[in-house]
């Protein structure tokens, strides 16, 4: 017998083997849920950081438990680091701690942290590991784990390191940015328009005249230059 033949049904094995375990790995993208922990800076409370437990996955996440390499505040309060620690309570409950249920798909739990100076006093640059350990699967549940990072350092200088104060004087010189921006704007069109009543030869139209050498359009002022 050929040892051709002989090869080419194992080879047609070998080919079938991989695209079965190829679309096996698709599917399993395609379904898995994946649970991150995260801080967020809050948009509406701009000094306030959130911890956001969420499944960025495309299937349910069932049992949710969250494992951290060491205790965290529950809410630690302060705009500037001291540079001091104090006695803060320490958190012992919520879905942190006590773990979730279940997560469909783009759901999340929010918790309300603190603020940049309380837990910068409370970590310093330290970051504390966090492992999401949960289930899910369509036919069969199956574990899964996924490794997340919490920490605050990467918030200095930014709003939620800045008190109220700050952030509102901060907000006044973008409206007074953009206001000047649009009277220039504004100023531009009027001599833009100005310049439609002018014939070819650069005299004013039968509708404009030129007083004092501004352009008179209609009762209103442009310079005729």
């Amino acid at each position: 017998m050929d040892v051709t033949l002989q090869v080419l049904p194992i080879a047609s094995l070998a080919v079938a083997t991989i695209a079965a375990f190829a679309a096996y790995l698709l599917f399993r993208v395609s379904s898995d849920p994946h649970v991150i922990v995260y801080v967020k800076h809050d948009r509406d409370r701009p000094t306030l950081l959130l911890l956001v437990i969420k499944n960025i996955g495309r299937g349910v996440a069932y049992g949710v438990k969250c494992e951290l390499s060491r205790s965290i505040p529950r809410f630690a309060p302060g705009i500037r680091p001291t540079g001091k620690k104090t006695a803060l309570e320490e958190m012992a409950e919520g879905p942190l701690i006590s773990g979730v249920p279940a997560l469909a798909p783009g759901e999340q739990r929010v918790l309300t942290w603190g603020q940049y100076g309380g837990l910068r006093d409370e970590l310093g640059s330290n970051r504390v590991q966090v492992r999401a350990l949960f289930e899910g699967g369509w036919l069969i549940r199956t574990g899964h784990q996924a490794e997340s990072v919490l920490e605050v350092t990467s918030f200095e200088r930014t709003d939620a390191a800045e008190s109220p104060a700050q952030a509102q004087v901060k907000q006044l010189e973008r409206i007074a940015c953009s206001a000047e921006a649009l009277s220039n704007t504004v100023r531009r069109w009027d001599m833009m328009r100005g310049a439609l009543y002018l014939r070819q030869d650069g005299q004013p139209t039968d509708d404009a005249d030129v007083v004092g050498g501004d352009l008179v359009v209609n009762r209103s002022v442009g310079d005729g230059s």
